[in-house]
């Protein structure tokens, strides 16, 4: 069979995954049969999983229901709502009050409502308008449903879809008569059975249905398969389901049905109930294989439709060799791309013995009228990865059997995708309409909720569902969460809270009077409970109660008073234990009482956050604490007994740091402070009787103290100070004369102790410092000038230093001896401090001398080692080395030369005299590196060359047997070309192209023999250029040129010679074969076709000899091997 593209028209891509839509029972999801339609997040993901976005259901009645409907409608689901049987019996009212609520829910979720549908299948679902059900009633109230939408002035642009008759019913639909005025679309339901050719049942269906709407679009409401495959007619396999699926859908929209609604969305009920059994997916909403194929086909179909490149132009192609059912169709989406639908539809259920049709795969043939640059075959029944990939094609094959295939044609390079989100924003609302979405993304890593943090949700089932797969994104949510659902009527209301577990904390009952709530009972967990009373729709009282039994009553409203609420606390005997009184601008008051009713305490809180709490005794004031608006507080205690103070009054700053206290004696003097400062320094100040300052400690944040004795008699010092580390150990201490002068003065730090004495001016005249393990520093001071220093070490080393030297090129020395008395370093510096000379000997023995100029630019510095090496290295005024000589001993010399401090050669002389030279930043040639080796005897065995980015440049190579190698490489150190040269003076030359290899031979003399071109394909264009030479082929349709006495060998493939020489002279060419072939010249199949001879070897195997005739050709001329 051969289908030929014949309409221009290219269909769209962004059309047909629109047209797909699904049934669902959100509105019934109170019935038990439908209970796996309650969680709205199960059905969104499906639908996002599905990548449909419409869906048929019915306006919610139940209370239960309304909460799943109106979160899909929250989340982006548009819906066609099918009216239910009952509402033609209530007639012009009945229909009124549907348009309102519907008029309702549209203004609530617009653009939420496409399509409202008359009667579902009048002929077999019983109804009653005007007291009649038959199907003129049935078309009666079509119209006057059509006449009362488009009326509505919310709902006139919405569209109307026909009624529906089952088991296309074709008198039935004959009684109906002409709706096309009272319908916007002819409406089918489309069960093919089994049996029934797919595209023969979904024509049939839509035809039919369209005699009642006649020149109208069409809409598919309902068709599917049963996962019951005992079902007779329509009972399959998932596979077999989903196969007809995917038929269903692409007959459908090639006939022109605008929208397919699948039936249906979810399992549902008894397992063995075959409607329950119609879902897309498990009653878990796990996927059946007909949503993966969905999913797949919507995925590879996806077009935003604003690409703007959609292709107008046919596709122009045939398709040969397709199954009898077979068909196409082409779609164009918005990037430009084509997409080519291919497909057969055999009969795929043997419903006799409920089992699959086993259908065999054709390889169809599709030629396209021009080679595309791309082209990919997928199978969206398996997966949505490429089954075949093309690059410019034009001639291609398919697999095709009993589902559809996508060709994707000429796709662009997908675009870049948008960067992922990371941090969201939005209302409680707005992100639990969002969560699929975002839980999908797999990206959040914070959710900020600008409302409240309560998660108002649809159902129990909603939430436990959320829990348990949308955990992850869940927990992003900053400041935590919780959830809330709530069901409705005019009269009542239920809200049960639960936290982010999903345990139950508490429910709420609210009733209603025309609209007002009357009534309000919460319920907690821990069984205590908030019960309020209302008039005209405000809160008038509430009783709390807890679960001990004590209660709090509110009075609200109260006038005449300087308080508007008042609360009463009783215990849960009945007996008043304290009040509150709360003003209108809300500062309260709150009064406690004993048991006996007597005031203990009274807290005023004010509306600027302040606050003051005072005590009573037997109705004296013993304490007060207030508290200010920054939360800093002033604690007063009075009548204070047994202590040397009778007061005392702490201030503690907001952070609830005590910040100062003060005590005072009867008289009002001070007996003692203390301080705080805002770094956290504690200061304690100590008085005498008489109120007079003589001692003073201070604590300091990082633990250190100090300690202060104040006017000393009888002393050449007045202030003696100590001072301690946060461990409590004395870290210094000091002695001061009466003007504030030094007269001594210890510091220990880290085991440190320094001890510095003065004169009685004040001036330093000695400085001891010492260590731990008895290192010991002794420095003198003349006029306040360092003269000398000597330091002992813990090793018993020794540091001299003597400054100021008079008379030499150097103004200071430093002379180290170590334990034993010798002398390891000297270091002799100018008057600027700048190095005049050092010379280090260390434990080796190694000896280091360095020199230095006027300037202390190092300009020569050698190192001698015990065994004989020695690195000598030359500066310049700059201080870049100019040389660097290496030698090692019995080894090596490198001699190493430098410009501008970098290295720019190098020689090495080997022990055998062999030598390594290198020469670095080559300028003005390819190359910017050479590195050659030498042989003792002076031969060049190897020379490599690299480019600036480290590439090669060339590389030379000489063998052991006297070969040569020579390889070059481009700009980019890519192989260029090759030289083999052997001993003998034979040449091979390489030369590396975009095509292939070209091999050209030279023999010693220089002369070309042979040219063989091996291309990328692995075939060989092959010359010979002299008498007597021998070309191979491969095993692919080589191409020969031959000159004199040539042998060519053939491998297989289809061959061709040019300039053969047949016959027995002298300069005959002859072909070698295998014989595998033919076992001699006799059995060989040689033909004549025009001017060319064609030696046939069997498996399409052929050698063709132009312009030879065949009858020249002799035995000379073969040889078999």
């Amino acid at each position: 069979m051969t289908t030929t593209s014949t309409s221009s028209a290219v269909l769209s891509a962004h059309a047909f995954v629109g047209s797909i839509a699904v049934n669902a029972h959100a509105a019934y999801s109170a019935a038990s049969s439908y209970g796996t339609y309650a969680n709205s997040s199960l059905i969104i993901d499906g639908l996002r999983y599905l990548g449909v976005t419409t869906v048929r259901d019915s306006l919610p009645t139940d209370p239960s229901a309304i909460p799943v409907v109106d979160a899909l409608a929250a989340a982006g689901v548009k819906f066609d709502f099918v009216v239910t049987s009952n509402l033609p019996a209530s007639g012009s009212a009945g229909i009124a009050q549907f348009l309102a609520s519907l008029g309702s829910f549209k203004a609530t979720y617009p653009n939420s409502v496409i399509a409202i549908e008359g009667l579902n299948e009048a002929n077999i679902q019983a109804f009653s308008y005007n007291g009649s059900s038959s199907l003129h009633a049935a078309a009666e109230f079509q119209k006057a449903l059509y006449t009362a939408v488009k009326a509505d002035a919310h709902l006139g642009n919405v569209a109307v879809y026909n009624l529906t008759l089952g088991l296309n019913d074709e008198k039935g639909y004959a009684k109906l008569g002409d709706l096309s005025n009272y319908s916007d679309f002819s409406n089918a339901h489309a069960y093919v059975a089994t049996t029934t050719p797919e595209n023969y049942g979904i024509k049939f269906a839509v035809d039919l249905a369209a005699t009642s709407s006649r020149n109208n679009p069409s809409v598919i409401t309902e068709t599917g398969y049963t996962t019951l495959a005992s079902y007779n007619g329509l009972g399959v396999d998932q596979l077999v389901q989903a196969k007809s699926i995917l038929n269903s859908l692409v007959d459908a929209f090639r006939n022109g049905v605008t929208t397919t609604y699948l039936y249906q969305l979810l399992d549902h009920g008894s397992s063995s109930d075959p409607e329950g059994k119609f879902g897309l997916f498990n009653t878990d909403g796990t996927p059946k294989l007909a949503a993966t194929a969905i999913h797949n086909l919507t995925t590879l179909l996806a077009d935003d439709g604003d690409g703007g490149r959609t292709p107008t132009k046919a596709l122009g192609y045939t398709i040969d060799n397709l199954p009898p059912t077979g068909n196409s169709m082409v779609l164009g989406k918005s990037n430009g791309a084509y997409e080519l639908v291919v497909w057969a539809e055999p009969q795929l259920w043997n419903d006799a013995k409920d089992v699959e049709i086993a259908n065999p795969t054709k390889q169809a043939k599709v030629h396209l009228n021009s080679v595309h640059k791309t082209v990919t075959v997928y199978d969206p029944l398996k997966s949505g990865k490429p089954i075949a990939t093309y690059s410019n094609v034009q001639d291609f094959t398919v697999p095709v059997s009993d589902h559809p295939l996508i060709i994707e044609i000429d796709a662009p390079a997908p675009s870049a995708p948008p960067p992922p989100v990371t941090d969201v924003t939005g209302t409680a609302a707005e992100i639990v309409a969002d969560l699929s979405d975002l839980n999908a993304a797999g990206t959040v890593k914070s959710i900020t909720l600008t409302d409240t943090h309560v998660l108002a949700v649809s159902t129990k089932e909603t939430m436990d569902y959320m829990i348990s797969h949308y955990g992850g994104v869940l927990s992003t949510i900053k400041g935590g969460y919780s959830f809330a659902v709530t069901t409705s009527a005019s009269t009542w209301s239920l809200t049960e809270n639960y936290d982010s577990t999903g345990k139950l904390t508490s429910t709420e009952q609210i009733a209603y009077q025309s609209g007002l709530p009357v009534y309000d009972l919460v319920t907690y967990a821990d069984g205590s409970t908030a019960e309020s009373s209302y008039e005209k729709g405000i809160k008038t009282t509430t009783t709390v109660t807890h679960t001990d039994k004590s209660k709090d009553i509110f009075v609200y409203g109260i006038t005449g008073q300087p308080y508007v609420t008042e609360v009463t606390h009783k215990s849960a005997s009945g007996a008043v234990t304290g009040k509150t009184y709360i003003a209108a601008d809300g500062s309260t008051t709150d009064e406690h009482y004993n048991s006996s009713g007597a005031l203990v305490s009274e807290t005023k809180t004010n509306a600027d956050g302040s606050s003051s709490t005072t005590l009573f005794n037997a109705g004296v004031k013993t304490a007060m604490f207030v508290t200010h608006t920054d939360h800093s507080n002033d604690n007063f205690f009075y009548n204070i007994k047994g202590k040397s103070y009778v007061a005392e009054v702490v201030h503690v700053d907001a952070s609830g740091v005590v910040t100062s206290v003060v005590r005072t004696h009867a008289d009002g003097t001070l007996d003692y402070t203390e301080t705080r400062s805002a770094d956290g320094t504690t200061t304690s100040t100590s008085f005498d009787a008489r109120g007079v300052k003589i001692a003073e400690a201070i604590s300091h944040p990082d633990g250190t103290r100090d300690i202060y004795a104040l006017n000393i008699k009888q002393k050449a010092y007045v202030t003696e100070h100590s001072g301690f580390d946060a461990a409590g150990h004395l870290v210094l201490f000091e002695r001061l004369h009466a003007d504030g002068s030094y007269a001594q003065k210890v510091t220990i730090a880290d085991g440190i102790k320094t001890t510095d004495n003065f004169d009685p001016a004040g001036a330093l005249v000695s400085e001891t410092v010492a260590a731990a393990g008895g290192v010991r520093t002794t420095t003198f001071f003349s006029d306040g000038l360092k003269t000398k220093m000597y330091v002992t070490n813990a090793d018993h080393s020794q540091d001299n230093y003597a400054f100021d030297i008079k008379g030499l090129p150097y103004e200071n020395i430093v002379q180290h001896v170590d334990a034993s008395g010798q002398l390891t370093s000297i270091v002799r510096t100018h008057a600027d401090g700048t190095l005049e000379s050092t010379e280090v000997i260390d434990s080796q023995g190694t000896k280091t001398g360095t020199q230095y100029d006027e300037h202390g630019t190092k300009i020569a510095q050698t190192v001698h080692h015990t065994n004989g090496s020695l690195v000598h290295e030359l500066f310049n005024a700059a201080g870049s080395i100019t040389q660097e000589i290496v030698k090692i001993a019995d080894g090596p010399t490198s001699t190493s030369l430098f410009t501008d401090g970098v290295k720019a050669k190098m020689y090495v002389l080997h022990a055998d005299n062999s030598q390594d030279n290198y020469a670095y930043g080559v300028v003005g040639q390819s190359y910017v590196d050479i590195v050659q080796h030498v042989d003792p005897a002076g031969k060049l065995t190897s020379a490599t060359r690299t480019h600036a980015d480290g590439s090669l440049d060339y590389t030379f190579k000489a063998g052991a047997d006297g070969s040569t190698t020579a390889t070059y490489y481009d700009d980019a150190g890519q192989l260029a070309s090759k030289v083999v040269t052997q001993s003998s003076g034979v040449k091979d030359v390489y030369t590396f192209l975009s095509s292939g290899v070209q091999d050209k031979t030279y023999n010693a003399s220089g002369v070309l023999q042979r040219t063989d071109l091996l291309k990328t394909d692995g075939t060989h264009v092959a010359t010979a250029n002299a008498a007597g030479v021998t070309l191979k082929g491969g095993s692919g349709d080589d191409l020969f040129t031959a000159a004199a006495s040539t042998t060519f060998v053939f491998n297989g493939g289809n061959d061709q010679i040019s300039g053969f020489h047949a016959g027995a002279a002298a300069n005959h060419d002859v072909i070698q074969l295998s014989k595998s072939f033919a076992p001699d010249f006799a059995h060989l199949n040689i033909t004549q076709a025009g001017a060319d001879a064609i030696v046939h070897l069997g498996d399409g195997a052929s050698i063709l000899l132009a312009h030879v005739n065949s009858t020249s050709l002799t035995h000379d001329n073969f040889l078999l091997v």
